[in-house]
Formats: C-alpha cells, structure tokens, sequence
C-alpha cells in the first residue's frame, strides 16, 4: 500500500452553526459555545481541511477528527494511528458515524488531556478509494484554557489517575492474569431507534471480582440510550484471577467496548465485550 504524507498548517476557523466563537490566546484552540444547544467545544481546522474537535454537548463528551478519506457507507469503525512528537505511533478503532470523513475517539476525555500540551501530532489512516496509507503532519498549538473548558462542561477531570493505568492493559482490555468470570450482559436499549451503538467503559474492581465506578468513556449515538444499557448488563458480571478463582482479585483497572447491533426486526444482539482489539494508551 502506498503511503502518501500531508502537512497541514492550523487555521484560525470557527465550527459551523455555532453562535459564539473565540480565543482565550493566539496560541490555544478555536472555542465554540452555544448555550441553546449546551455545546461547548475547542477546535484546530489546517489548510489540508483536517479538523480536530474536542466538544461537550449535552453533557456527554467527544472528539473527533474530520476531513478524512471517505470509509465506505456502513462502516463502523476505522483504524486510526496517532504519534505525538517522536514517541511509538499508537493505533486503533475509531467510530465511524454518519459523516464517512470522520473518526470519532474511543477515549475523548483521555485524548483531549493529551493533546491539550500542543506539538506535532501525526495522523495516519487508510484512503480507500486511492487504496493508499495517508498520513497528515499536524503542528497542533497548546491549549492552556479552552481544552480544560470542554473537560469541565462534561465534569470530566483535567487530570485523571485513569490514564496511566491503560498502560497495564492486555489486548483484552483487561489487566495480566485477569480474565472474566461472568461477561457483562447488557440489553438492547428499548425503543430500537438505531440500528447499531458503541460504548468504551472503564470499571475498577472489588475484592470479590465485582465491577464499580465505572466510567462511559464514550457512547456513539449519544441519544441512543447504549450507555446507559450498557451500565445496566454490568450488574452481574464478575472477574477473577486466571488460574485461581476462589483468590481476592487485586484492585485494578479494566477497559472495554460494548458493541450493540440490530440483525433484524425480532433479534438484536450485543457484541462484547471485545477481546481482539486493543484500546491504545492515549486513545
């Protein structure tokens, strides 16, 4: 596959729609405010027609990066690789919604908090209708303020002890020598107003396996109702310790998606958790 490398240089640019914008300094993000809509959001528009958009809306928190290379119509998920400076590129599944140029984080929050120290971020996708690798060269500014405005909007932390425990996690999301000892087992949300959900939650654990303060890291449609069917199916689920069940289970961290999808008008299932896609550090 072709690689193709694009840089792009920031432009001062506001979200459309959008009733208030400004800057708190030359060098932070673009902010949007909209009381009637209860959005808030900092943003970086470059020349190359990128986007990157940190927003709280309704208080629920996303980001996102648009002005991709279209996926196909009906996808769900793509793969995004970021590098932020010289450090390991860390790559993995984005949301796809209805707009095919963007990729929507599996982790705002956590991603938001990152990219608040500014530099120069790379970002590579796939282009499939070129049937090439892209990869954009973004020298994003530092946000001093309105980042840590989006976070406070949606009482998501600035700083949060959360971020470092990813580092632990196995390709399953769950830490070394955990595994599940009864699944989570949500529901389809009532109504079936849409026809596929995703949610990333992070839990910590009792002694005693049990999951508790849990956290929706992100919920893509947020008027679905995923969330909060997802929360719900965590009522039963258990971990324990591989290889010794009856042992106390070390307090940890686990992170994990719930993928929902209706197969037809009589059935719908669940598809989770996931245990073969890895939820990189600072996504």
């Amino acid at each position: 596959m072709r690689n193709v490398f694009i840089i792009g240089s920031v432009l001062v640019a506001a979200l459309s729609g959008s009733t208030a914008a400004a800057q708190s300094g030359a060098d932070d993000w673009d902010l949007t405010e909209n009381a009637e809509r209860r959005l808030i959001a900092a943003s970086a528009t470059f020349s190359t027609g990128v986007t990157i958009v940190l927003r709280c809306a309704n208080g629920q928190y996303d980001a996102l990066i648009g002005g991709l290379p279209p996926v196909a119509t009906g996808t769900s998920c793509r793969t995004v690789s970021l590098q932020f400076g010289e450090g390991p590129a860390s790559e993995g599944q984005w949301f796809v919604g209805t707009n095919p140029t963007a990729a929507i984080s599996r982790l705002p929050a956590r991603l938001a908090r990152e990219l608040r120290d500014g530099g120069m971020v790379k970002v590579r996708v796939a282009d499939p209708a070129a049937g090439s690798r892209v990869r954009y060269d973004l020298d994003l500014p530092a946000s001093a303020v309105n980042i840590d405005r989006t976070l406070a909007a949606c009482d998501r932390p600035t700083e949060d002890v959360r971020d470092a425990l990813v580092e632990d996690l196995g390709e399953n999301g769950l830490p070394g020598g955990i595994e599940w000892a009864r699944a989570p087992e949500p529901r389809y949300p009532s109504g079936r107003t849409f026809e596929r959900g995703l949610v990333t939650l992070s839990c910590l654990n009792t002694p005693n396996g049990r999951l508790q303060d849990c956290v929706v890291e992100s919920e893509y449609p947020l008027a679905g109702g995923f969330a909060r069917s997802a929360l719900a199916g965590l009522e039963r689920a258990r971990i324990r310790v591989a290889g010794a069940p009856d042992a106390p289970v070390p307090a940890r961290m686990i992170l994990f998606n719930v993928n929902f999808r209706m197969e037809s008008e009589s059935e719908a299932a669940w598809r989770g958790p996931e245990t073969g896609t890895r939820l990189p550090r600072n996504r």
